[in-house]
C-alpha cells in the first residue's frame, strides 16, 4: 500500500491525479480493484476461479486433499418422490 501511495503522490504532485491523502486513495483503488475476485471467491462457492494467465505457480495448482472451495451452505436436498 505504501508503494502505491507513493505512486499516487508522484501522480498528484505531476497533476496527472488528485487525491487528498494518497494513502487513502491508495487504499480505496485496492479496494476497488479486489471487490469483484474476492466476493466472487467468498460468496459464490460453485463458481470456479478464473484461471491465472501464463504460467501456473503451486500455489493455484491447489492442495490435491483440500477441495478448493469450501460451501458455504449445505448442498439442496434431493426432491422425495
Amino acid at each position: 500500500m505504501d508503494a502505491l501511495a507513493a505512486d499516487f503522490r508522484q501522480l498528484t504532485e505531476r497533476g496527472l491525479l488528485r487525491a487528498d491523502d494518497p494513502h487513502t486513495a491508495a487504499d480505496h483503488f485496492a479496494g476497488l480493484a479486489l471487490w469483484t475476485p474476492v466476493n466472487q471467491a467468498l460468496l459464490v462457492a460453485d463458481t470456479p476461479p478464473p484461471e491465472p494467465a501464463g504460467h501456473q505457480s503451486p500455489c493455484h495448482r491447489g492442495h490435491p486433499r483440500l477441495p478448493r472451495r469450501i460451501p458455504l451452505s449445505p448442498p439442496p436436498a434431493e426432491p422425495r418422490h
